[in-house]
């Protein structure tokens, strides 16, 4: 006969087990700007409900909470930002988009299976030589083929280099801590952004953003496999591993 002791250790033990089955089981995207929910949010939960339908997915744009407006707090490049290194990367990462999500869902960091974090490269591993003031002073960065336009030269080498030094400390990261609590981690990036990948077009105005990815959203939803066919994307990157993807996007 087990003795008292023995019996209420396994009473517990059942008791974390129960709770354990009852947990939500959570895939968390950490994204930039509401343009990436919509377009990626209905069909990845539609392709992990094929896969798993246990695992819930979730979406969380950064949120800076020192900017005036909501459209201003909403949305942003953690990794671009002036004071943001690769010392602190992973804390700031925490603060803008982890604890917030924790705070408003109600969920716990041991509820989320991984974190998925997607960035756009923005062009910052091109040569510096290839990046040009542009003539027209306009204030947004054009993306060529073949080179950067930029507001100022000076500004967009530094942002350049600060982005990819961020980034490359972040996709070195298999876990990032929430709450004091570590989860799984992965940084992914779109191609110069997410309008380049999903639709070639790289300068869209923020207008269009919106629209644009509501109509991608929808035509996956009639077409699953155009998702599946969008993510195999360029042969260079769907084909290596994870490691090798970020050393090539770096030639």
């Amino acid at each position: 006969m087990p003795s008292r002791r023995q019996q209420a250790l396994s009473e517990r033990r059942r008791e974390r087990r129960e709770r354990r089955r009852g947990r939500p089981r959570i895939i968390l995207f950490l994204v930039e700007g509401p343009s990436e929910v919509r377009a990626l949010e209905p069909p990845v939960s539609a392709m992990l409900d094929t896969v798993d339908g246990s695992i819930d997915v979730k979406f969380q744009v950064m949120c800076d909470r020192h900017r005036h407006t909501r459209s201003e707090r909403e949305g942003g490049d953690v990794t671009s930002k002036t004071g943001v290194e690769p010392d602190n990367v992973a804390h700031v990462v925490g603060k803008v988009f982890l604890t917030p999500f924790f705070r408003n869902s109600g969920l716990y960091p041991q509820d989320v299976e991984r974190v998925v974090h997607i960035v756009d490269t923005d062009g910052c591993f091109i040569p510096d030589e290839r990046i040009e003031e542009a003539a027209d002073e306009t204030d947004r960065y054009v993306y060529r083929d073949d080179r950067l336009l930029a507001p100022s030269l000076g500004e967009a080498i530094d942002r350049n280099a600060r982005k990819r030094e961020n980034m490359l400390a972040l996709a070195s990261l298999t876990s990032i801590k929430a709450s004091s609590k570590s989860v799984p981690y992965g940084l992914y990036f779109f191609s110069s952004n997410l309008d380049h990948f999903l639709y070639g077009e790289a300068n869209l105005k923020k207008s269009l953003k919106e629209s644009m990815a509501k109509e991608f959203a929808n035509a996956c939803c009639m077409r699953p496999s155009l998702f599946y066919e969008k993510m195999q994307g360029d042969a260079r990157y769907c084909q290596c591993d994870y490691a090798t993807s970020w050393e090539r996007i770096q030639v």
